[in-house]
């Protein structure tokens, strides 16, 4: 993202769109310091920084302020949020730009020749069903959501999700299973479903349907688990051919979404489903069990083709509701 700040009419607009010719494309948005308010918290602020790194390629901001100190209370606390903003999305740029009379000066960085072609990604986890209630494992058993997660879940915010992505329907890949495909209809009840059949659930054998407390003393469980889980499950899969299969078929979906151009890849699947592409994906390395949202959650970031392959850069998880 490049950030071009300076005095209100001092050509920082006309400047964008020169630079967005330069770079290759990408969307621009225009005195961004408008996105905030008084009533924003700190961590609101840097949700919005967020947000808009991984959607603008090109801000523009206008200086405000010029040390007056503004009456209202609300008032002072929006100046105050605006220059956390900048703060923050100068901090995240790769670039910042001053404008001045029309001339521009850049302050930090350099200006890229050309964009860095990158992805959306949101990978939700599916809503809560009995067993996730009961904390029992649950893969292959095709369990409907709650009655009330069909109230939980809202469809997700029109500024973030659109019916028409600019060139067609918004496509959600989705798990065969029941709980996924239900969620994925309640997030956004117009979009269009393929099911990819490889983001089902790893496959729990006899484990399935059970809880930890009630396999306690079943050794067959106690042996899985000293295993670290990555043994083969009794009469299913082993944690490595689970991730294997999502990885693969993540991948193929990846590199033809930045391939075609595609603005973002939604995949509304499993906890383990998020556990395997973020581990062996994800920019940062962490372990496996930390990739795991609660249902209804999701991870976000930016899906780009690095020299080690491809990699999902400025991840965030986001819990049901904060969508």
């Amino acid at each position: 993202m490049i950030l071009i700040i300076g005095p209100a009419f001092s050509g920082k607009s006309a400047y964008a769109h020169r630079l967005q010719e330069k770079i290759g494309g990408g969307e621009i948005m225009t005195e961004v310091q408008e996105q905030v308010s008084g009533e924003m918290e700190d961590a609101d602020v840097t949700r919005l920084a967020e947000d808009l790194c991984r959607s603008v390629s090109v801000l523009t901001a206008s200086e405000t302020g010029a040390g007056i100190v503004p009456v209202g209370r609300l008032e002072r606390r929006r100046r105050e949020n605006q220059g956390r903003l900048l703060c923050e999305l100068s901090f995240r740029a790769v670039c910042v730009v001053r404008v001045f009379y029309g001339i521009p000066e850049v302050i930090k960085g350099s200006i890229p020749e050309k964009a860095e072609p990158c992805v959306e990604l949101w990978l939700f986890r599916h809503g809560y069903t009995q067993y996730n209630l009961q904390k029992k494992y649950q893969g292959r058993t095709d369990l409907a959501l709650l009655e009330e997660e069909k109230i939980r879940i809202r469809p997700l915010c029109g500024d973030i999700f659109t019916k028409d992505e600019g060139d067609g329907t918004l496509v959600a890949y989705v798990s065969p299973a029941l709980r996924a495909r239900q969620t994925a209809r309640l997030l956004m009840p117009w979009a269009k479903q393929i099911v990819i059949p490889e983001f089902m659930e790893m496959d729990f054998g006899i484990f399935e349907g059970r809880s930890a407390d009630e396999m306690s003393e079943d050794a067959r469980y106690r042996s899985w688990v000293d295993s670290m889980c990555e043994d083969p499950v009794p009469g299913g899969e082993s944690r490595g051919q689970f991730c294997a299969r999502v990885t693969k078929r993540f991948e193929e979906l990846a590199r033809r979404a930045l391939r075609e151009g595609v603005r973002r890849l939604v995949i509304v699947a499993h906890g383990g489903t998020q556990m395997a592409v973020m581990e062996r994906f994800g920019a940062e390395k962490k372990p496996y069990w930390t990739w795991q949202s609660a249902p209804g959650g999701a991870w976000t970031g930016r899906i780009m083709e690095t020299a080690h392959g491809i990699r999902i850069k400025d991840c965030r998880k986001i819990e049901q509701g904060e969508y």
